[in-house]
């Protein structure tokens, strides 16, 4: 039972540090796009030069989509709101080019209100990022010291180092994107799938029936959040249906299964 216990605790502790490593590298990438939000705001005062400028790095900061030239409204329920604002930001510069009466006023109200929700998300990373610090030093308080002999101290040290390893090769498969040739892939499709000239307009029209339905679905894919708790559970009990793990490890899957706040952690 404690030896369930200790793997189910460096578990949970491992997948919060990796939590807390992600959260950080993308609140980097935040800050980056709100220095340069500030950049351009100290550089130049006209709204009208300003407001385009900040509405696309507010767009980059957020990962809002964008398809054919316009903003696509996001899935995320965290994004929701600055997405269609962003939408509606379109219409407000569509009206602004052509109606001559339109107040700059309005303009700089958006783009306070831009401002206003980078400022807001910066806080949450902060707060966020101490709230990792604080946990980290606190596990690190009560984590107990143990006192290996010197054989159990080098058995510790080559099991710690294959679980780094293994680690960084996990993390670079999440997190790394990987290279795709694009070019070369439609070049395929188009060899395969593409039809002559002379053949059947009906041809023509799968084919781009076909592509629009691939479109689709990818837009799909990827303004949806790949895991929940529902495809958590799923995985788990593919795993514990298999004979690829311990009794300790299929306990502790076990204990991850039947905790609701775990599964929601795991899959945010």
């Amino acid at each position: 039972m404690s030896s369930q216990g200790s793997l189910f605790s460096t578990t949970l502790q491992e997948i919060t540090q990796t939590k807390l490593t992600e959260l950080d590298k993308q609140r980097r990438v935040f800050e980056d796009h709100r220095e340069r939000i500030k950049a351009v705001l100290a550089k130049v005062q006209d709204v009208e030069e300003t407001l385009p400028a900040v509405a696309e790095l507010v767009r980059r900061a957020f990962n809002i989509t964008i398809k054919d030239g316009k903003v696509v409204r996001s899935s995320d329920q965290d994004k929701v709101s600055i997405s269609i604002e962003l939408q509606i930001l379109d219409r407000v510069f569509t009206q602004a080019k052509y109606d001559p009466s339109f107040s700059v006023k309005i303009l700089e109200q958006w783009q306070d209100r831009l401002v206003g929700h980078v400022e807001q998300q910066s806080a949450k990373y902060a707060f966020a990022w101490l709230y990792g610090q604080l946990t980290n030093e606190s596990v690190a308080a009560k984590a107990p010291k143990a006192k290996p002999t010197s054989s159990e101290d080098d058995f510790e040290h080559v099991g710690g180092a294959k679980k780094l390893e293994a680690r960084a090769k996990w993390e670079e498969g999440v997190f790394v994107a990987t290279y795709v040739d694009k070019a070369e892939i439609s070049k395929l499709l188009s060899d395969l799938f593409e039809p002559r000239e002379t053949e059947s307009r009906v041809l023509h029209k799968a084919l781009k029936d076909m592509r629009d339905k691939a479109t689709k679905f990818g837009d799909t894919i990827r303004q949806s959040k790949g895991f929940n708790t529902e495809t958590l559970k799923w995985a788990i009990k593919g795993l514990l249906a298999s004979d690829l793990l311990t009794q300790d490890k299929r306990d502790a899957l076990r204990s991850f299964r039947d905790s609701d706040t775990i599964l929601r952690e795991v899959a945010d």
